[in-house]
């Protein structure tokens, strides 16, 4: 099966930057909470789906995250970048788009992010392809 993973940039990024109040060390823990959270669903997915590919763009880090857990279970992967016209920083609708058309995703696995991961799921049900949402994506 081919999963295509998308997800916010901040998705377990783990802040490189001290705060004050005691804010780095919630966010470190929130990251790694985050951080399990998306090697528990991909390999209680994988088990039940047997991924045969994880499709990303590695723009965000919830998709970074994505292709170490694939590395890690020997799954092939298959980036689509954003390419030389990329405007900005992430994600584009027209990756997105590509992402789809050059991906053939058989399933999207959709964790918490922004508006261009909406965009992404909102291409995916358009195209009538499955989206599991994590944690309210």
């Amino acid at each position: 099966m081919r999963v295509l993973v998308c997800g916010g940039r901040a998705y377990g990024a783990i802040p490189t930057q001290t705060r004050p109040g005691g804010e780095t060390n919630e966010a470190i823990v929130r990251a790694t909470a985050e951080r399990k959270r998306l090697s528990d669903v991909l390999s209680e997915f994988h088990t039940r789906e047997h991924f045969s590919v994880i499709i990303c763009g590695n723009e965000g880090s919830a998709e970074r995250l994505a292709t170490q857990w694939a590395n890690r279970n020997h799954i092939e992967i298959v980036v689509i970048h954003a390419g030389r016209q990329r405007k900005g920083f992430g994600a584009t609708p027209e990756r997105n788009e590509r992402l789809l058309q050059e991906g053939k995703p058989d399933l999207i696995v959709a964790f918490p992010g922004g508006e261009m991961t909406r965009h992404m799921i909102d291409l995916a049900k358009a195209a009538n392809i499955p989206v599991r949402l994590i944690d309210g994506a």
